[in-house]
């Protein structure tokens, strides 16, 4: 029977060591079997010769640290790990490593013992490489990212408040926001942003926040109360983000009180431009009957009129009063604001047309 399975095994034999050897050129890291005693290459599996860059013919019987970027730092480092290894440790370290054409380049390496028996301290070696290349660029660019747009964060203009999407809670502000709120950056983290919305206001934070959920943005007018506990009106940008593993609120503010200022006054200029039109039209609509009132008043005055004259002059004057009160009635008939022509420079109002009277008819 003993005879039986020892034929099983030496059959299957082949076969076994065709799948360990597709398996071991299968693994993505670097594997070298190192001698114990002058730490040269045996064998390596594809990953390895990938990583360096040379066949397993060029690789074997070179030592390892032929394959360091500094020879001496590495063996160190190697010698100090080899002779603490227990039979079952594997002991992980970095190191920077060299390609045939000089390039330098971070691996992680974890070094393990090849031995029958632990007493065998000049057993083979198992090392295996990781190239972290890519994690170490992917670290960087990262890095440089966060650089940027923290950058960006604190040389916007305007005011920039992320918050804890569950209890409002500010978590982070930009420079802007110390500026425009007057608080410190200490002093804000914590606050909630109810705590920067006057009481009469919670309601339009309250239906940002429900819109904001509904549909990931929003833009909205509000006010927020400064340090000093004025009032100032602003235009808030909310959207939803995922920040560190938890979705937060990014609001952006920007201060509109200088673009209120400006709409005040174009208000009020638009305001006393359509007085000045009004009145221009008034003027116009009024001067020919008023003319006309003067004219006989003044022939009546200066002028040796017969009755008859005088009579014939007065007989107009109704039909002039009737002129000046429709234009009153007109008055109170505008319901939009039309203008007409007065010169080449300026326009009047144009009363008929401002009372809808055209659209009557």
């Amino acid at each position: 029977m003993i005879n039986a399975m020892d034929g099983a095994i030496s059959n299957d034999q082949p076969v076994l060591s065709a799948t360990l050897n597709t398996l071991f050129n299968a693994i993505e890291d670097g594997i070298c079997i190192l001698d114990g005693s002058g730490y040269t290459v045996r064998v390596v599996n594809k990953a390895f010769e990938r990583i360096f860059e040379k066949s397993s013919a060029e690789l074997k019987g070179k030592t390892i640290f032929d394959l360091s970027h500094d020879q001496r730092v590495f063996r160190t480092r190697l010698i100090d790990s080899h002779r603490k290894l227990s039979k079952a440790e594997i002991i992980r370290f970095e190191a920077d490593m060299r390609r045939d054409d000089g390039t330098r380049f971070p691996v992680l390496l974890k070094l393990g013992r090849i031995a029958d028996n632990e007493a065998d301290e000049n057993g083979a070696l198992l090392l295996i490489v990781s190239d972290v290349t890519q994690q170490v660029n992917r670290d960087q660019s990262l890095a440089e990212l966060e650089s940027r747009y923290r950058l960006l964060f604190d040389q916007s203009n305007d005011a920039i408040i992320v918050a804890d999407i569950k209890t409002e809670e500010i978590i982070e502000v930009n420079r802007a926001a110390e500026t425009q709120t007057g608080y410190k950056r200490d002093e804000l983290i914590g606050k909630t942003l109810a705590d920067l919305t006057p009481p009469s206001k919670h309601y339009l934070e309250s239906e940002g926040i429900t819109k904001l959920y509904a549909d990931g943005s929003i833009i909205f007018e509000e006010t927020y109360i400064r340090k000093d506990k004025a009032e100032i009106p602003v235009q808030i940008s909310m959207a939803l983000a995922h920040l560190s593993g938890r979705i937060v609120i990014i609001s952006s503010f920007r201060d509109i009180s200088q673009q209120r200022e400006i709409e005040k006054e174009r208000l009020k200029t638009a305001r006393l431009d359509a007085v000045r039109k009004i009145a221009g039209g008034i003027a116009h609509e009024a001067n020919q009957p008023l003319q006309a009132l003067m004219s006989i008043a003044d022939i009546i005055d200066h002028e040796e009129v017969d009755n008859k004259r005088v009579k014939e002059l007065v007989s107009n004057i109704p039909m002039l009063v009737n002129r000046m009160d429709t234009l009153l009635r007109q008055m109170l008939r505008i319901v939009r604001f039309e203008t007409k022509s007065y010169t080449d420079e300026s326009d009047i109002a144009d009363i008929s047309r401002s009372t809808g009277d055209d659209e009557v008819k």
